[in-house]
C-alpha cells in the first residue's frame, strides 16, 4: 500500500517550512505515514495583485504570508505579513482543492483558523475546515456546562469583530464567555492575557501561530486548562475520515 497523500492549502504564498514540520510532528505521532501535497492560493500573483487583494479598513481580513516584491522565491519561506480580504481569498479555496484531488490527494486541509461564511466548495474528498472542528468542540462545552469559558489565541485585535461575529452566529454560542489573546506567537503576553479569564478550553484560532514544537504543550502546563491548535484539531477531524488500513510508519 502506498503512503497516504494528503492535500495542504495555505492562503498565503510558499514554500511553508513551519506548516510542513507541523504537520509532519503531528502525523507521525499517530504513526501515519503522509506524502503532503502543498497549494498555495497566492502563488504566481503579482505585487499589483495582491495589493489588490488587501482588506479595506474594517472589512473582515484573513492575515496572510507572502514574498517582498523583489525575493527570490526559490530560496526560501515568505517574509512579509498583510490583512487580505477574507472573501476574496475564500472565493481561491475552491480552485486550490480542485488541483489537489486532480493529483490524487484522499482529502484536504484548509489552513486557516477562520470561519468563512462565503465558502462555497464542490469537492470529491472530503475538505477539512479546522475552525468549524474546533467549534464542534466548544459546543459539546457549551451545551452542557453552563459556566463554561473559552480562549482564543490570534493576532492583535484586528479579526477581533469578525471572530467574534462568526461565533455569536451559532446557537449555542450566543452567552458564551470568549476571552482573547492577541499574543501571537508570545508566549508570555499569551498567558498573561488568559490566566486570570480562567478558560475551561483554549484554542489557537491562528493557524501559524505557536506552531513551534512543544509551545501548545507548553501554554497548556502553564494556563493549566487544554489547549488545541488549529492544525490539532484538523489533523484529529483528518483521522475519522481515513480507512482502518492507513498506512502507519515504521515504528
Amino acid at each position: 500500500m502506498s503512503p497516504l497523500k494528503l492535500g495542504f492549502v495555505s492562503l498565503g504564498q510558499g514554500p511553508r517550512p513551519d506548516l510542513e514540520a507541523l504537520h509532519e510532528r503531528l502525523f507521525t505521532a499517530y504513526r501515519l505515514n503522509v506524502v503532503p501535497v502543498w497549494e498555495h492560493i497566492l502563488d504566481g500573483l503579482t505585487e499589483a495583485e495582491l495589493q489588490g487583494m488587501e482588506a479595506l479598513s474594517g472589512a473582515p481580513a484573513i492575515r496572510a504570508l507572502h514574498h517582498q516584491a523583489d525575493a527570490d522565491r526559490s530560496v526560501g519561506p515568505p517574509g512579509m505579513s498583510t490583512w487580505f480580504d477574507r472573501e476574496t481569498l475564500t472565493a481561491r479555496l475552491g480552485d486550490a482543492v480542485a488541483r489537489l484531488e486532480e493529483q490524487g490527494v484522499a482529502l484536504t486541509i484548509v489552513c486557516a483558523a477562520e470561519m468563512l461564511p462565503a465558502l462555497d466548495i464542490r469537492s470529491r474528498c472530503p475538505v477539512i475546515l479546522p475552525a468549524y472542528a474546533m467549534a464542534g468542540q466548544a459546543e459539546m462545552l457549551a451545551r452542557t456546562m453552563p459556566s463554561a469559558r473559552i480562549g482564543l489565541i490570534v493576532y492583535g485585535d484586528r479579526q477581533r469583530r469578525q471572530q467574534l461575529e462568526g461565533w455569536r452566529k451559532q446557537p449555542w454560542a450566543t452567552d458564551l464567555p470568549i476571552h482573547f489573546s492577541g499574543g501571537g506567537n508570545d508566549l508570555d503576553a499569551i498567558v498573561n492575557d488568559l490566566l486570570p479569564a480562567r478558560p475551561d478550553l483554549v484554542f489557537i484560532w491562528a493557524y501559524g501561530a505557536a506552531t513551534g514544537p512543544g509551545v501548545a504543550e507548553e501554554i497548556s502546563r502553564r494556563l493549566g486548562v487544554p489547549v488545541v491548535s488549529a492544525a490539532m484539531a484538523a489533523v484529529r477531524m483528518t483521522l475519522s475520515f481515513l480507512p482502518a488500513d492507513a498506512e502507519q510508519a515504521a515504528p
